[in-house]
């Protein structure tokens, strides 16, 4: 899989996320160009003297979608719902380790 079809792929993602939560007269102020200045500028959070990727960054995007595609997801299909879900069962994961 090409890295700019991946990163192509994030944008939309994060852009369809933002969409979600804003309302309607902010849609038409987000685009690919200025996603960045949209999302949340901390990458990380610290829990418990542990760092982990903050929800909703191109990076934490772009890590799921890696894991799905590994999962025989096809890269078109992949919607926000699917990261979330993704997210969501590492989160309950982890707590049944506890």
């Amino acid at each position: 899989m090409k890295v700019k079809q991946i990163n192509k792929k994030v944008d939309e993602l994060l852009i369809q996320w933002l969409k979600t939560i804003l309302p309607n007269e902010e849609h038409k102020k987000i685009n690919i160009k200025n996603i960045k200045n949209v999302l949340p500028k901390e990458e990380y959070i610290q829990k418990n003297r542990t760092y982990y990727l903050s929800l909703y960054t191109q990076r934490w995007a772009k890590q799921n979608i890696k894991k799905l595609l590994k999962q025989n997801y096809k890269l078109d299909n992949i919607q926000i719902k699917d990261l979330e879900q993704l997210a969501r069962s590492k989160i309950q994961g982890s707590h049944n380790t506890l």
